[in-house]
């Protein structure tokens, strides 16, 4: 079976299901950029290049849990960003 081909979305482009928003990878230069984005799907994937600064050592992946309540402890291990409320966190990977 051969590989899927890949493809380009652009904002304002094509339709991207609900189901597959998790099988992009957002991206943020740092711990603040992140608490900037709040999404809805379980399982959402962001990428980071720093605590403050690229390559800073802080950089890495988190996932969104919708049903997280960790407490934020500057993107160590758990973001909670901005308008979440009491729920929903992004959590590291790595």
């Amino acid at each position: 079976m051969p590989a899927p081909q890949n493809q380009q979305f652009i904002q304002g482009g094509a339709v991207v299901s609900g189901d597959a928003l998790n099988t992009f990878i957002q991206w943020a230069g740092s711990v603040s950029g992140l608490r900037g984005f709040l999404t809805t799907v379980n399982g959402q994937v962001a990428q980071i290049s720093g605590y403050t600064v690229p390559n800073d050592g802080g950089q890495g992946f988190f996932y969104w849990n919708p049903s997280s309540t960790a407490a934020d402890d500057g993107g160590v291990t758990t973001v909670a960003p901005d308008g979440a409320g009491s729920q929903g966190r992004w959590i590291r990977l790595n």
